[in-house]
């Protein structure tokens, strides 16, 4: 494999290889692209939210990197806007610096509080002008927000994907007919399908159902086999067309870390 900068310009046998280029032998190893992930919460013993410093990203970023995953979107779960505020301008220090940082997913705090999981609810919130206006500025690298869409105005889903950001239905309580009209006013795809949302039943789908029904919307979903059952990994992998579902592993601060437990929320 010939590269030139960041670019793979040709294969070649390796008795076809031009004299200009430095050779590397992988000595038998493989290889393989990089994994990239758009929801780790932490990694390296720490949790973005506890500690929304560049410094942070760069523990974070290399302790996944250690496994194959060359690329993340780190993630604040719901929390002050204080917290939120840090964890953007921490990102927007980085971004240029470190090749393994995307951008950064944001995962509520507009929720609905029977499926907010472990979302703290007094961090539950409204879409107000201060979230606004600090979403307005979060134009230097890519955005991901997690969002339940009964929870805000179709009018306001409009806005925020008019500034850039990629709208993700999760931690909802929306129904079918409620997700269909979000997918028609710029509503991207679902976050960890199956996980913190409307189930499906015989007379409402839900998130679930609209999900796997809604071929031009991606779904991510967590395949650690804890969190989803085999059989509904399979499902959404022949129901979801090529290129619309994506895994993520939702990873904590334990990730690359000798301690099994993390704090989370002061607990």
């Amino acid at each position: 494999m010939l590269i030139d900068g960041n670019s793979i310009i040709e294969i070649v046998d390796e008795n076809n290889i031009p004299k200009a280029f430095n050779k590397i032998e992988l000595n038998q190893g493989i290889l393989a692209p990089g994994f990239i992930d758009l929801q780790v919460n932490g990694g390296g013993g720490i949790l973005f939210n506890n500690r929304p410093t560049k410094e942070s990203l760069n523990t974070i970023i290399n302790a996944h990197q250690f496994f194959g995953t060359t690329s993340i979107m780190p993630t604040v779960i719901s929390d002050s806007i204080k917290v939120l505020t840090k964890c953007t301008r921490a990102v927007a220090q980085e971004i240029k610096k470190n090749s393994g940082l995307l951008g950064i997913h944001i995962e509520g705090p507009f929720f609905s509080l029977k499926y907010r999981g472990v979302h703290q609810k007094k961090y539950i919130s409204k879409l107000s002008s201060e979230y606004l206006e600090l979403f307005s500025n979060l134009k230097e690298y890519p955005v991901i927000l997690t969002l339940a869409p009964e929870c805000i105005s179709m009018k306001d889903l409009n806005h925020l994907a008019s500034l850039g950001i990629k709208i993700m239905a999760g931690h909802t309580d929306a129904s079918y007919d409620e997700l269909e009209q979000a997918a028609k006013n710029n509503l991207n795809g679902f976050t960890h399908l199956f996980n913190a949302m409307s189930q499906m039943s015989a007379r409402e789908p839900g998130a679930v159902g609209a999900a796997l029904d809604f071929d031009n919307l991606y779904a991510s979903i967590i395949v650690d086999l804890h969190h989803v059952h085999h059989s509904l990994i399979e499902l959404a992998y022949q129901k979801k067309p090529i290129g619309k579902l994506f895994f993520i592993s939702d990873s904590m601060a334990t990730i690359n870390h000798g301690e099994p437990t993390f704090e989370l929320y002061d607990e």
